[in-house]
């Protein structure tokens, strides 16, 4: 009779890890997968950044959040899952810096290099309808404003705009917040 009992514990007990393995596989894929939305998100993005500075025209594009607005669509929340298996979804942040695009969710990181320099800072900040500047006062608000971080779900605009810089001619990528 004993050996009858622990026969069915031994089976009950079996298929528990069984259940357990088979579940934490899926958890383990499933949180792979995540981190793969934050990469393609932050390679998308830089992506179309690079895209965009090496247009030789005035040009404006938007990183949003839904199909029914104009631009770049992102996600806006990633998901993961936890234990004990409860999918968490959650915001992320976007850091644009002069040369790279940082995308940050529950410690881990995406990075996607630049490559062109931008300026991460709304234009207007030199004064409305400004399209001339010394390239001294660039670098000067370049290191007072060397990143824009957000909040995914904060819309962020990418304008490429023709400039007179030094006296030449020249096409300036800018990317920051509304």
């Amino acid at each position: 009779m004993i050996d009858w009992i622990l026969s069915k514990v031994w089976i009950a007990i079996t298929v528990i890890v069984l259940i357990v393995s088979v579940m934490g596989v899926y958890v383990l894929i499933y949180n792979n997968e995540s981190n793969s939305v934050l990469v393609q998100t932050a390679t998308s993005i830089g992506q179309t950044i690079n895209s965009i500075s090496t247009m030789q025209s005035n040009y404006t594009e938007y990183i949003v959040y839904t199909s029914s607005q104009r631009g770049l669509v992102i996600p806006k929340t990633i998901t993961k899952f936890t234990l004990p298996f409860i999918m968490v979804s959650s915001h992320y942040t976007i850091t644009i810096q002069n040369k790279s695009v940082i995308l940050t969710w529950q410690g881990e990181n995406a990075y996607y290099p630049l490559s062109n320099q931008i300026h991460p800072w709304n234009l207007s900040l030199l004064g409305s309808g400004l399209v001339s500047a010394n390239s001294s006062v660039l670098k000067n608000m370049d290191s007072e404003y060397n990143n824009v971080t957000v909040i995914s779900g904060v819309i962020l605009v990418i304008e490429r705009v023709e400039m007179s810089v030094n006296g030449y001619i020249t096409y300036e990528t800018f990317v920051h917040a509304i």
